[in-house]
């Protein structure tokens, strides 16, 4: 479980707590590291994750990590139907021999 911590009371800090930004929606606030303040987000994927506010509304951080695995994923299919863009070929090629 990640640890609630009371949310800043002076004038500048931005509550940022049930925003939603790309796949990550904020839960609460989890204090300050580094010098940053940083906050508890559970992802569309159901995993949760502590990220800097900073990188949350500059786009730096979209998710927990799976949107980079998606991304791969849909690199590395070809029309929907293999895992590997060579796989194909080399299947057509054999057929030719």
């Amino acid at each position: 479980m990640l640890k609630d911590v009371e949310i800043p009371s002076n004038k500048q800090f931005m509550d940022l707590t049930d925003q939603t930004y790309s796949r990550l929606t904020i839960e609460s606030y989890a204090g300050k590291r580094g010098g940053r303040h940083t906050w508890n987000c559970i992802c569309v994927c159901k995993c949760r994750t502590i990220v800097n506010g900073g990188d949350l509304r500059s786009g730096n951080t979209e998710s927990c990590g799976c949107l980079m695995r998606d991304r791969i994923i849909e690199h590395n299919t070809t029309h929907g139907m293999s895992k590997n863009q060579n796989t194909m070929h080399i299947k057509h090629d054999k057929a030719m021999l």
